[in-house]
């Protein structure tokens, strides 16, 4: 969310603070869970207004929800991916997963690091 909105200082947001506020997410069919976190809010919180990113977030995203005073759903190591948002955790139950995105077809290397991260991922589980 910009800095400059009231919410932007808060430690945590819940349902009730979102009340009234557009979120921007990114259009559907891209993640289960952003689907879900859609239908939630259409189903149970009509006082939050949804529109559709242009694409993957990107610069331009970052850009619209800053001028617009949108808020967007993100992950907390994008905290410092533009100067003029902040990023405060929610009180929901999604959690996105995270990980790497690669070709279907790496290259040698790709895909001796994509291994090597999985036996690192199984090691500490």
């Amino acid at each position: 969310m910009p800095r400059a909105h009231p919410l932007a200082q808060r430690d945590l947001i819940d349902w009730d603070d979102l009340d009234g506020e557009t979120i921007m997410m990114v259009p559907g069919g891209d993640s289960p869970i952003v689907a879900a976190l859609r239908d939630e809010i259409k189903a149970n919180h009509p006082g939050i207004s949804i529109v559709a990113s242009p694409t993957h977030y990107d610069i331009t995203t970052f850009n619209a929800c800053e001028q617009a005073g949108y808020l967007l759903p993100t992950y907390s190591v994008w905290a410092d991916a533009h100067p003029s948002l902040a990023t405060v955790p929610v009180d929901w139950p999604w959690r996105m997963p995270y990980g790497l995105v690669y070709s279907k077809h790496p290259s040698d290397a790709m895909a001796a690091f994509a291994q090597a991260i999985a036996q690192t991922r199984e090691a500490s589980a």
